[in-house]
């Protein structure tokens, strides 16, 4: 099992440097950070490479978009080539990530050290590893969309006129509504059914909205979808 990862990040006057590690007491020499950093300046056509000096194994994949590499510490009686593949895809899922996490709290980047020093720890195969890596991401994007949507809803109250509510509804649904959509809407229950159904009338007319009559459903012109 490996001894534990870090992440070293290039900086325009240090150099490479260690931004996080896992387990949080792993040691690195500075002997060989700058190893590291000579080897990947000097590999440049390829983003992995296997450093292993007399008491340091390492499996380093640099990620040239984010300026980071993602360094896994190997055991000494550890084959570096076995590692090879899971630092590569870890490198290539986990590196763009954090780039995005810059300010986060310092307690969520160290649980997506940690998840990933247990995908390494489980030895597991390449493919589990990413279908765990991707399915994990999957469920916080649809996390984040639910969101995103929950606070679009709330914005809908907050416009005075019914035309922009409808578009920003159907603008959240892009599948379009019904008529029986809208008038369900908590928001609509006291509202004239001949205002709203000449409101849609209206945006129709404008070309704002298309109806479509085989499906009985409003939904955003294409145009005006594709411009938000």
């Amino acid at each position: 099992m490996p001894k534990g990862l870090f992440i070293l990040e290039w900086d325009m006057l240090e150099g490479a440097v260690v931004s996080h590690a896992y387990p949080l007491d792993l040691m690195v020499d500075l002997d060989d950070i700058q190893s590291l950093e000579v080897s990947h300046q000097f590999n440049q056509d390829s983003n992995w490479l296997v450093l292993e000096d007399k008491d340091f194994k390492a499996v380093s994949y640099f990620d040239k978009p984010t300026q980071k590499a993602l360094v896994v510490v190997l055991k000494d009686h550890e084959t570096s080539g076995d590692f090879v593949d899971q630092a590569r895809k870890l490198g290539e899922f986990l590196l763009p990530m954090l780039d995005t996490m810059e300010g986060e709290n310092e307690d969520v980047v160290i649980q997506q050290l940690h998840d990933a020093f247990e995908l390494l720890q489980a030895k597991l195969s390449t493919s589990e590893m990413v279908m765990i890596n991707f399915g994990q991401r999957i469920q916080e994007l649809k996390g984040e969309k639910l969101d995103l949507l929950e606070r679009l809803e709330a914005v809908v109250d907050l416009v005075p006129d019914l035309a922009s509510k409808i578009l920003i509804l159907l603008a959240i649904h892009e599948d379009g509504l019904l008529l029986e959509d809208l008038t369900r809407m908590k928001r609509f229950k006291s509202l004239d059914l001949t205002t709203l159904e000449s409101t849609l009338e209206f945006l129709v007319k404008q070309g704002h909205v298309t109806f479509l009559p085989g499906i009985k459903r409003f939904k955003l012109d294409p145009s005006l979808q594709q411009s938000l």
